[in-house]
């Protein structure tokens, strides 16, 4: 065995033993505790929509699904509401943690996995079936930009799209981070929204 396949075979080993390590676990497992901060936010702003029949949520970067499962037991209540979860997923111990955390919860069966890039993905949809968007992909401006305008025509009227990292890392070039490409999407749909809340985070509804 050469040392690409000695390192390869540890890899695989690794994942196997993450794997198996998940699946006989009985509570959540998290790395991160990101996003607690916004909960008070999107139960004000997601709030028409609790507990509704058939609400749709599309999320772009799920990580560990943690804000997908506070989206499952606070928003999406109703047997018939579910959300799609959109991720590359290139780590895989993100992977199977999401995994892993969507089947503990129970609530898996709501929940649709797609391991692709969102911009691929997005273009594939159709028009007018998500009434909430929460968009925390890819940090580069152009990127932000591309998933906020591709998921634009998949919004309802009077859908909401929470757009994370406004304020992300500012010492850091434009282009690398979201503000500048959540300013572009703001500039160019501002006559078809309103501007809820805009601070670390942007929370926008679809007027029209």
């Amino acid at each position: 065995m050469n040392v690409k396949e000695g390192l390869l075979t540890r890899f695989l080993y690794y994942d196997v033993r993450l794997a198996n390590l998940a699946l006989g676990s009985s509570a959540y497992s998290f790395t991160e505790h990101y996003g607690d901060q916004f909960r008070p936010l999107w139960d004000r702003y997601l709030a028409e929509f609790k507990g509704q029949e058939n609400i749709q949520l599309l999320e772009i970067g799920s990580f560990e699904g943690r804000s997908a499962l506070w989206f499952l037991r606070n928003i999406l209540t109703h047997s018939t509401s579910s959300i799609i979860c959109i991720d590359v997923f290139r780590n895989r111990m993100h992977e199977l943690r999401f995994d892993h955390n969507m089947e503990l919860s129970g609530l898996a069966t709501k929940v649709t996995k797609i391991k692709a890039r969102s911009q691929d993905t997005l273009k594939l949809m159709k028009n007018d079936i998500f009434n909430v968007v929460y968009i925390d992909g890819s940090h580069r401006a152009a990127d932000v930009q591309a998933d906020a305008s591709l998921s634009w025509p998949l919004l309802k009227p009077g859908g909401v799209v929470i757009l994370d990292d406004y304020l992300w890392k500012m010492e850091k070039p434009s282009e690398e981070r979201p503000q500048m490409g959540i300013d572009n999407f703001l500039a160019k749909y501002g006559p078809d929204l309103d501007v809820l809340h805009k601070e670390y985070q942007v929370i926008v509804r679809k007027s029209k």
